[in-house]
């Protein structure tokens, strides 16, 4: 969704949902996965069509903070729109490894001091693997008090963290 395909797959997913559900084959959960920037002044268009998929019928508020200049706000904007519309969340949230960058706490507290009980989905938390193991079980114990779910990819993020490695080193 966004400016230059504007709601065209939103709508397209619908109605694909819609058919499966029919045929009774499978039901389909679509995440409206709000592109960047989301937060501050240049991210108004983006929040719109984030709340113009809402409408249209999407079932998940959904982003990729970790992209956008200001990840919390980022973080921040996506949930005030599942909270204002009693929606789940899924957010990509450290996509990196940067020590540094660990803004799954941002959504868990936002979780947790709201207690929002519609669901919340934390996937790609790689910067949780490069923290040390004392961090890791201090975000692990608040994430689950939290009750934020976390999806782990590791094939995918061996990938995409590895994107800027060149392939095919050969030994002399």
């Amino acid at each position: 969704m966004g400016d230059g395909i504007g709601l065209t797959g939103v709508h397209a997913l619908i109605a694909l949902r819609e058919e499966l559900r029919r045929a009774g084959l499978a039901e389909l959960q679509l995440v409206a996965f709000a592109s960047i920037p989301l937060s501050g002044p240049d991210g108004a268009s983006t929040r719109r069509w984030l709340e113009a998929a809402m409408d249209a019928g999407c079932d998940v508020v959904g982003g990729c903070p970790h992209l956008d200049p200001d990840p919390p706000a980022a973080t921040g904007a996506a949930f005030e729109v599942a909270t204002r519309r009693a929606r789940p969340i899924d957010l990509h949230t450290d996509e990196q490894l940067d020590p540094e960058a660990l803004w799954l706490c941002d959504l868990v507290a936002l979780v947790a001091a709201s207690g929002f009980a519609h669901g919340a989905v934390a996937s790609h938390c790689v910067s949780l693997g490069v923290q040390d193991a004392a961090r890791q079980a201090e975000v692990a114990q608040t994430v689950a008090d939290a009750g934020v779910a976390v999806v782990t990819l590791p094939q995918t993020n061996l990938y995409l963290q590895a994107r800027g490695v060149a392939s095919g080193a050969r030994e002399a």
